[in-house]
């Protein structure tokens, strides 16, 4: 389980790396506090611009406010929590959840965008 959920990290990270333009990373976070599971650079690798945490299961009101003290710690100005099993309740506002349908959404939009810019170049 432990291989296929890294796996499954980096994926998410690729996926949303192309989303938001930049370049996946990871980060461990000072004193103790853990890691935060993905973490978009810029297009220069400079700054994070997107940090998210992955929750294979449903998530709870203590997922949620550990995913926003991490990512927090990052300094990205979008913070956010992969629910793959979807949540019981709304996150706070400051965290963006992505659930199943939502990434697929990503995944939808990101192929539209590839699409569109193969056929740009051929003309």
């Amino acid at each position: 389980l432990a291989l296929y959920a890294r796996e499954l990290q980096f994926s998410l990270a690729e996926l949303l790396a192309e989303h938001h333009r930049g370049i996946p990373a990871y980060t461990i976070l000072p004193r103790g506090m853990g890691d935060v599971d993905i973490v978009i650079l810029d297009s220069r690798a400079r700054k994070p611009v997107a940090a998210y945490e992955v929750k294979l299961g449903k998530c709870s009101h203590n997922d949620h406010v550990k995913a926003l003290e991490r990512t927090e710690a990052v300094g990205a100005p979008v913070r956010g929590i992969i629910c793959l099993g979807g949540a019981d309740q709304p996150p706070p506002p400051r965290l963006e959840l992505l659930d199943p349908d939502k990434l697929a959404a990503i995944a939808v939009e990101l192929a539209r965008r590839s699409i569109a810019a193969i056929s740009s170049s051929d003309s």
